[in-house]
């Protein structure tokens, strides 16, 4: 028999189901105490999944009849990821399942969609997906993706602090060779913002090649731990949408919701003081939409990773060329400006020993304007062989700057967008605005001096 399509949620035949044997399939308690886990601290790590229809629907999905070990491949802060092999051919999937805490949000198809679109239409390295559903009353009893797995591959950052600065450079230079194929502009159907999903109706031989498999809808987003639906794939809306919705989560009933805001008992801060904060917060991301307004090269759609970090790549072990990017939970279609940024590990802001009036804080301070240095790297040692903070500080920033720098070289040769030097001012107003909207209230009112300062000289 041939796969299942994968356009539409997995279901498993109900004869496919009768005749498979479920008998050697453990239970997830046993998988996890297989892995280590003590029988006391399993309660906490249990995603509630029935294994044996987990088994059955790998073994659909694959057109395998035969029954797959189950082992504990890895658990992050949002999923759990756990290993399938068919003993006859060696074959191996992961089946990632969302942990308990993150099934508020239900991003399974967008996930789905997104690798596939990513592997099919851009040629990006991800996993290759066999079957997904989104449903929790499904057989396994939670949404599930069930997605390729990669032998031989290592992340980033193992080993990044002894490797070769070769080794990071051809690292860094592989990164941006494929980040240049995430800020390609999406194709003609899909020039919106928001997520990624399958068309509808499509037949069980879709051309997953063809742009006209995916529709874009509007962006599912983690707000404080919390769904946000979006209303609209313009980003206008959008972004006003997800003003009022910041602004709502932190004002009730006329009041302030001092949790939402994280504000100390000894935090002065008034409802009105807060309203006044959350206008300049409109009126500057107002202001970054008409700078891209004006510079609509930038403004273009395309794959944006709100979590781009080592953790998430796998590399090759012997060529540490990009094997897969893994993780898809966080990819939105966004302006190609919002996804010129540095994978976190390189983005570092080691701010001991700056000035209070350096760059980096007259910035905001942003994650995404980190203080950059260059010089170079001194003996962090004094003549009595201790370290010498101030000198180490500087020296991991003049690293941090030469790994962005050689970054943005490799984005530069790929995509001319990012070689004008009129990017980088478009990037600097729309990147705070987007950084602002999207983590809210608590943040606003942390950098309302900058914002004050900032509508001030605007007006």
């Amino acid at each position: 028999m041939s796969s299942p399509s994968i356009v539409v949620p997995h279901v498993v035949p109900r004869e496919w189901s009768l005749k498979f044997d479920c008998s050697a399939v453990p239970s997830e308690q046993e998988i996890l105490l297989r892995a280590g886990y003590k029988p006391d601290g399993i309660t906490n790590n249990i995603t509630g999944i029935n294994t044996s229809a987990l088994a059955c629907a790998a073994s659909h999905a694959l057109a395998v009849y035969e029954t797959p070990t189950i082992t504990l491949a890895n658990r992050g802060g949002f999923n759990t990821l756990f290993l399938l092999e068919f003993p006859s051919n060696k074959q191996k999937v992961l089946a990632r399942i969302p942990n308990t805490n993150a099934r508020a949000i239900n991003r399974t198809e967008s996930s789905a969609a997104t690798m596939t679109f990513a592997l099919h239409v851009r040629h990006i390295p991800a996993p290759r997906v066999f079957a997904w559903n989104a449903n929790d009353d499904n057989p396994v009893g939670v949404r599930y993706i069930i997605q390729e797995y990669f032998d031989d591959v290592v992340e980033p950052w193992q080993g990044w602090g002894t490797s070769s600065e070769d080794r990071k450079s051809h690292i860094l230079d592989e990164l941006a060779k494929w980040h240049v194929a995430f800020l390609a502009p999406m194709p003609p159907p899909l020039q919106k913002f928001g997520d990624l999903g399958f068309a509808q109706g499509l037949p069980n031989d879709t051309i997953l090649s063809d742009p006209n498999s995916y529709v874009v809808r509007p962006p599912t987003l983690r707000i404080m731990h919390q769904p946000y639906l979006a209303s609209s794939t313009s980003l206008p809306l959008l972004w006003d949408d997800l003003w009022s919705h910041q602004k709502a989560l932190c004002m009730t009933n006329g009041g302030l919701d001092r949790e939402a805001l994280m504000l100390d008992d000894n935090d002065s801060c008034d409802a009105a003081s807060f309203a006044d904060v959350a206008s300049q917060v409109l009126t500057f991301s107002r202001h970054a939409l008409s700078v891209l307004a004006h510079n609509p090269t930038y403004a273009q759609p395309c794959l944006v990773n709100y979590d781009y970090a080592f953790r998430n790549i796998l590399l090759d072990r012997d060529t540490c060329n990009v094997k897969a990017f893994i993780d898809w939970d966080d990819v939105h279609i966004m302006p190609f400006i919002v996804g010129v940024d540095y994978p976190d590990d390189i983005n570092n802001a080691v701010v001991a020993g700056l000035a209070t009036d350096d760059n980096y804080y007259l910035e905001g301070p942003f994650r995404s304007f980190p203080p950059d240095e260059r010089g170079e790297i001194l003996d962090p040692l004094d003549k009595d062989g201790n370290l010498i903070d101030a000198v180490l500080n500087r020296n991991e920033r003049i690293e941090q700057t030469m790994y962005r720098d050689r970054f943005i070289r490799g984005l530069e040769i790929s995509d001319q967008r990012i070689a004008q030097p009129e990017m980088w001012d478009v990037r600097r107003p729309v990147l705070k605005a987007h950084f602002l909207l999207r983590y809210g209230g608590h943040v606003w009112w942390k950098k309302r001096q900058w914002l004050r300062r900032q509508v001030e000289n605007r007006l």
